[in-house]
């Protein structure tokens, strides 16, 4: 029986991990995952530990399912965050349910929205959390209707931003909408940056060199929900 752990490690700083992520990456005879991930840990894999990078989903499922045919082998799959949230951890996790030699484990992780959060020293159990792969228009709807929006988007963190800029300007969005955005969570060169609507043009410049691994959280207070 392959044992199969799908472990969530957070934003990517190994600190962030729980005991229980920590046990089972210690424990596997073979560990897969992204090159950003693996790099986080160096070379703190047991002895004689296979590390293979692999960025596709669809790959790690086939070499999981078509080319490790050894009995009793531990495996552990790191994915970012936490293992339940926006995580491809759901498609490793139902395709590996419908092999009867894989043992699924899914331990969940540190989320990019816990850890902002507590970054800010704001709750989140009331913001509406949203993906928007790329569909940036969208936040509009989300930002007018809802006090706490958190995002993560995967895209342009200046287009996101232009399609509040442009809502500001036609009056549907408050100048007072406050505006968090953080990159390289959980890093040394972790970057979190503070504003009204009214004010981010003053951020331009820090925005532009902003990757898509970017995160959001906007206040809006006179929001209905």
């Amino acid at each position: 029986m392959k044992i199969v752990a799908i472990v969530g490690i957070g934003m990517g700083n190994p600190k962030n991990i729980t005991i229980e992520g920590i046990t089972y990456i210690k424990n596997a005879d073979i560990v897969i995952s992204n090159e950003r991930l693996l790099n986080s840990f160096g070379d703190s894999f047991k002895d004689g530990v296979r590390v293979v990078s692999l960025n596709n989903t669809n790959e790690i499922i086939c070499f999981v399912e078509n080319e490790i045919i050894a009995e009793n082998v531990s495996i552990a799959i790191l994915v970012s965050g936490d293992t339940g949230y926006f995580s491809e951890a759901e498609r490793m996790i139902q395709s590996f349910l419908e092999n009867p030699e894989v043992e699924v484990k899914s331990v969940p992780g540190i989320s990019s929205l816990s850890y902002f959060s507590s970054r800010l020293n704001l709750s989140y159990h009331n913001a509406l959390s949203v993906n928007l792969h790329g569909e940036e228009e969208k936040i509009i709807q989300y930002v007018v209707t809802h006090k706490k929006v958190f995002c993560i988007s995967g895209g342009d963190v200046e287009i996101l931003l232009g399609e509040l800029i442009k809502a500001r300007a036609d009056h549907t969005l408050s100048e007072n909408i406050r505006i968090y955005i953080g990159e390289r969570l959980s890093y040394e060169d972790e970057k979190i940056i503070y504003s009204t609507l009214k004010d981010i043009h003053l951020h331009k410049n820090e925005i532009k060199q902003m990757s898509s691994l970017a995160v959001f959280l906007f206040e809006n207070d006179e929001a209905v929900f």
